[in-house]
Parts: structure tokens; sequence; C-alpha cells
């Protein structure tokens, strides 16, 4: 398992930044995100690495506006 902490030489936790990927649709209950493979970023070295939780409550798809 590659430790992406050390890569991407991460000493402290402000030093992240943590982004998802958004599908939009006209349907603004469709529009999702992708929670599984979250872009992580260490701010201030630069590096960045898109990485894959490990852990079957992380959708690809996770709805962001739930349906009524």
């Amino acid at each position: 398992k590659e430790n992406f902490v050390e890569e991407l030489k991460i000493k402290e936790p402000n030093e992240v930044m943590v982004y998802t990927t958004v599908t939009l649709n006209s349907n603004i209950e469709k529009i999702t995100t992708n929670l599984k493979a979250p872009i992580v970023i260490n701010r201030f070295s630069k590096l960045g690495k898109q990485i894959i939780i490990d852990n079957e409550s992380y959708k690809i798809k996770e709805p962001i506006f739930k349906e009524k």
C-alpha cells in the first residue's frame, strides 16, 4: 500500500488540500462527486496525487443533493 503522506511530503494537516471531482448534470439531483478517489495536494511542496480509498462506504458517484 502506498504511503501518500510520505510521497507528498506532508508533515502537518494544514499543509493539505483535498478536492473531489464533480460530474455536472442539468438535473440537480444527478450531480455527483467522487468520494472514493479524492485528489490530495500538499499546498507547500506543490505535490499532489489522486488516491483511492479502500472503504466501501465511499462511492465513486455520490449524489451531492439527495432526492427528496
